[in-house]
């Protein structure tokens, strides 16, 4: 049941890790889409109780993914790195760079045991829309698994209402 909603905040601190100038504060909808296939199994299995404790987190399953509303903070728009930093305390950016308006990053992470390592583009159309791909490979029980997913993020206002900021 974690699995999705790290998932989520996985990429919502990669995504937020260069966020400096670079979006609005406020509420975004992520639009996740996955091109695992056990994950989207894993999502057609799920017990109704599983997706209801995931849909009050504010998690909504599509037929590719999920969607989520996140509420960035001004704290976090404003500072370059506090997704990483507050999020991911069990990873480590192997390499990051700001071209224009991409960055990109290595990260590694670990997690129960499984080190995964990653690889991050996003892309900061305007301050109401950015959006990326994350590959990502790391072995289970001696066997390869790769996965990546996308993200299409757009605010949709400047009060996150009743949505928690997920990044403090």
């Amino acid at each position: 049941m974690k699995k999705p909603l790290f998932a989520v905040l996985a990429f919502t601190a990669l995504a937020t890790s260069a966020l400096a100038g670079r979006v609005e504060p406020g509420l975004w909808e992520s639009t996740i889409t996955q091109d695992d296939p056990r994950a989207a199994a894993a999502r057609q299995h799920m017990s109704p109780a599983a997706r209801e404790h995931l849909k009050a987190q504010g998690l909504e399953f599509t037929d590719a993914g999920m969607k989520s509303k996140i509420c960035i903070t001004k704290a976090v728009a404003d500072h370059d790195n506090v997704g990483l930093n507050s999020l991911m305390k069990n990873c480590k950016v192997l390499k990051s760079s700001v071209v224009g308006n991409t960055h990109t990053a290595d990260t590694e992470c670990t997690t129960m045991g499984i080190v995964s390592h990653s690889h991050s583009e996003v892309t900061y159309e305007n301050p109401h829309h950015y959006f990326g791909k994350i590959s990502s490979h790391r072995m289970i029980n001696g066997q390869p698994h790769d996965s990546s997913m996308t993200v299409d993020a757009r605010f949709l206002a400047a009060d996150c209402g009743t949505v928690k900021p997920i990044l403090r």
